[in-house]
């Protein structure tokens, strides 16, 4: 991007702004551009927002599903945040609430959306989903990939698991996985 734009890894577009992490620097810091324009950095609609800067893990990916922003740390504790708002004043300013402890994203293009739901690889190679933790937290039995959960486990490479892609086929209704093994 020209502009101003901080030194991010990944970003994503939510309602008006542009939002990034990444950067090696400030690595829990949550970054969006000014209103509408995704290379000013500075000016007076853009900021930044500190997501549990002491917890030991960092941003690992970013989602824009179903009106709130989704934001992803990991890979030691792990953790997802919900951005909600509309705006970076007002009395429907931005705000951020932890959705759950003990999962996270392994990387930013580890996370999909497929039919109504969010999923995510976790830095065990387990394969999961929003409504899922939503309803049994973060249970092993839960994981989308529970069956496979054994071999994911004893296979997947978890010290490059942040290289893992996910790629939906919406027209054939499948999620495709590439994940580094052994």
């Amino acid at each position: 991007l020209a502009g101003t734009p901080p030194n991010f890894a990944f970003s994503c577009r939510h309602k008006n702004w542009h939002w990034a992490a990444g950067v090696d620097s400030a690595p829990s810091t949550l970054y969006y551009s000014a209103q509408l324009d995704p290379e000013d950095w500075t000016g007076g609609t853009s900021g930044s927002i500190s997501i549990d800067p002491n917890d030991g893990d960092h941003i690992t990916a970013l989602a824009s599903y179903k009106n709130e922003l989704w934001v992803f740390k990991g890979p030691y504790k792990g953790s997802i945040h919900r951005i909600t708002g509309n705006s970076n004043t007002g009395s429907n300013a931005w705000a951020r609430t932890k959705f759950i402890d003990g999962l996270g994203c392994a990387g930013p293009n580890c996370v999909f959306q497929f039919s109504d739901d969010l999923g995510f690889i976790w830095s065990d190679g387990s394969i999961r989903s929003l409504k899922a933790t939503a309803a049994f937290g973060d249970f092993s039995e839960a994981a989308l990939s529970r069956p496979l959960n054994r071999w994911l486990s004893d296979r997947v490479n978890k010290t490059n698991l942040d290289r893992a892609t996910a790629a939906v086929d919406e027209g054939n209704g499948y999620v495709a996985f590439a994940l580094p093994i052994d």
